[in-house]
């Protein structure tokens, strides 16, 4: 029996038994296999590792560059680039699966109707998350704060924008 397959029996002797992989003292928490003095250090582990891979300057290229190389692996095996396990669907690079995922996730924003957003600190325009106190995300806020004075000075209550304004910055045409 090698190393790994031990460590793998382990793995799932202790899972099984609730008790924590990792000190094998303590029961793990519910829904997990450590329990919360060793899910903490593992924490702390791995917050200083990727504040140490953040500090290296060549590691967004060398991500970015693994991943452009990952896609076209799977793009010329015909497996879907997102997830890698099936097929891709008729004239797409995604499965029928990952297809469907990515359209709930871009549809989800817009199940709020617009008036509501305010409340629940989204854009008002889009649905994305709200910048500061604003009732814009951070991408139309930067889109149409030039645009405010030209506005108010130009098109005054008649101005499409108007309202827009009106509700998400509290200024009058």
């Amino acid at each position: 029996m090698t190393n790994a397959e031990r460590c793998q029996r382990d793995y799932q002797f202790y899972k099984k038994r609730g008790i924590c992989i990792n000190c094998h003292n303590e029961n793990a928490m519910i829904g997990a296999v450590r329990c919360p003095e060793c899910a903490d250090k593992q924490a702390a582990r791995d917050a200083e590792r990727y504040t140490k891979l953040k500090a290296d300057p060549d590691y967004r290229p060398r991500v970015s560059a693994y991943r452009k190389e990952l896609r076209q692996r799977r793009r010329d095996a015909g497996l879907c680039h997102e997830c890698g396990k099936r097929p891709v669907a008729e004239g797409y690079a995604r499965c029928s699966e990952c297809l469907i995922a990515r359209r709930r996730k871009k549809d989800k924003r817009y199940d709020i109707p617009r008036s509501e957003r305010m409340s629940y600190r989204l854009c008002y325009i889009c649905g994305d998350v709200g910048f500061n106190d604003y009732n814009l995300c951070k991408k139309h806020y930067t889109q149409y704060v030039g645009k405010f004075t030209d506005i108010r000075v130009k098109g005054g209550e008649s101005h499409p924008w108007a309202r827009d304004n009106e509700v998400a910055f509290g200024l009058r045409g």
